[in-house]
This record gives structure tokens, sequence and C-alpha cells, in this order.
């Protein structure tokens, strides 16, 4: 832009210097110029500091809209708190049900933190798009602690309403309910803490996890999820050689205070896996434009 000024000044001087009966006309249109120069240099910085590229502050206790250059990948997340959560929130208290919000936004920025750990060699970040209570209950999800009944159900109402907004993203359910799962002897077990579909990440009706709240590893546990969503299984036989303290081991104490932060070799090695592969088309950008039901 500068040097497509500087030749109009240069011309307009020869015509100046050819006929000098111009000049006023020449030094009007350098004065013009000059000023159109500068009004486009304001309006340049306006549009490069622009507002809507603001990057998530760790500093600060939300999650902004955001265009992040890392190398790696960005999931868009959507965020639920279920009626029973919800419940335990005063009725009248906006207060406390932005607080809530405010704190699963602090959850997912822990899970983000996991997910940056050296070990895994490799930049995985989140978009977070919104946290909403779910006061009403739908009848299309089974709010009830059975794990398996209640992540399917919850899945397929997000796979419905990605399809109908014709986009994508990873939803998060958070629970007040005490999950539990049927054993092979018909039991009910009450060992889950949360669950997702393993390689999921870009299946309409299986990009989700259903996760308990309230507990001070929960942001430990999603990130487990999120993982198996990722095509990552746990750690150990029968899946691979890995053994250790790792985020993927296959057993773990829900309320222990010092939980793993690395992952194992396995872990890193069936990441890239699957996202060489096919059923990671969200996650390629120049691939968004498919959706793949499952």
């Amino acid at each position: 832009m500068s040097l497509a000024l500087d030749l109009v000044l240069v011309k307009h001087g020869r015509c100046a210097e050819t006929d000098l009966s111009n000049m006023n006309t020449s030094l009007v249109l350098i004065i013009f110029v000059l000023i159109l120069n500068i009004c486009i240099c304001r309006n340049h910085n306006d549009v490069s500091e622009s507002p809507s590229l603001k990057l998530w502050s760790k500093e600060k206790d939300s999650i902004e809209y955001y265009t992040k250059p890392k190398n790696g990948i960005t999931v868009p997340i959507m965020i639920h708190l279920d009626k029973n959560l919800s419940t335990k929130l005063p009725v009248k208290n906006k207060m406390r049900s932005q607080k809530f919000k405010m704190a699963a936004r602090r959850v997912l920025r822990d899970v983000e933190d996991i997910f940056e750990h050296s070990s895994l060699n490799l930049t995985i970040s989140f978009q977070l798009l919104d946290v909403k209570i779910l006061k009403n209950k739908i009848a299309k999800i089974a709010m009830d602690g059975d794990v398996v009944k209640y992540l399917k159900t919850y899945c397929r109402w997000q796979g419905e309403q990605k399809l109908k907004h014709e986009n994508w993203w990873f939803s998060i359910l958070f629970t007040g309910l005490d999950l539990f799962y049927f054993d092979d002897m018909g039991h009910a077990a009450k060992r889950v803490t949360s669950r997702s579909y393993m390689k999921g990440m870009c299946s309409i009706n299986n990009s989700c996890t259903l996760t308990e709240w309230g507990n001070k590893n929960t942001a430990f546990m999603l990130a487990h999820e999120i993982a198996h969503s990722l095509g990552v299984p746990h750690d150990g036989y029968p899946n691979n050689e890995c053994r250790g303290r790792h985020v993927m081991s296959a057993v773990f104490s829900p309320l222990s205070h010092n939980q793993a932060k690395s992952w194992s070799p396995c872990s890193r090695r069936a990441l890239k896996h699957y996202l060489s592969s096919k059923r990671a088309w969200c996650l390629k950008p120049e691939e968004n434009n498919k959706y793949i039901l499952v």
C-alpha cells in the first residue's frame, strides 16, 4: 500500500515540473493522497486490534470465544449441568447459578492443563461454546443413575441438536446423580464416576461424556473420558504393554488428592494413531463439512 502511494506522489511531481500552471492542482492532489494514506493506516490498525480475536487468558476465571493459533487441535465444547445438579442450587439465586457455570469453566481449564502435559507431546485445546443448566426434564433423556442408559439418551439428544444446527461439538454432561452400571451378575455397581464412547469424538451420536459432579478429581476424570473419545484405551493388558501410574491407568481412586498428570508412551501412540485416521475427520479443518453417523 505505501509503495503504491509513493508512486502516485512521484507521478504527480513530474506533472508539476512539466506544467507549472497546474502547480496548485497538483499540490491539492498531493495533500489529498497524504490524508488518504493516514486514514488507511488508521483503519489497518483498527482491524489488527479486533476484539473478536481475544485469546483465553488463564489469569481469568472465564473462557472466552477465541481463535487460538496453536499447533495442534482444538475441540469445541458444550457443557450441560443436569436437573439433579441444578436442584442443589437455591431456586432464585442467579448469582449462585452463575458461579456454578464459572466452576464448570474452571474444570475445563484444568482439563486443558492435563492435555498440555509435555509427556503427550501434542497440544490439545478446548473452545468453550456455552454452559447450560437443564432445569426442566427433557423427555428424550433418561435422567437416572444408570450410566449406560443416561449417556446413550443424552448423546442421541445432542446428536439431534448438532444436526439441527449443522455443526459439531463435543458434549459434556455433569450430573448430580450417583452413577451405577449393571455387572455380569445383574447387580448395580457404583464403582463408576464417568463414562464415554471409545473413539466417539467425531461421531455425531457418540461425541459426548457423562461425569459425576462434585468430586475433587472431576477434571482428571473428564480428561480420562475425553481421551477415550480420542481413541486412547486404558494402559496395561489386554490393550498394551504400558504399566505405571498415568492418566489412562485402568484403576484409580476417585478420592485421591494426587492423581497422575503424565501420559504413557502407549497413550501418546494411540492418540497419534487416532488423529491420523479417517475417524478423526472433525478435527481436520478441511473435513469439517462431513458427518459420520454411527
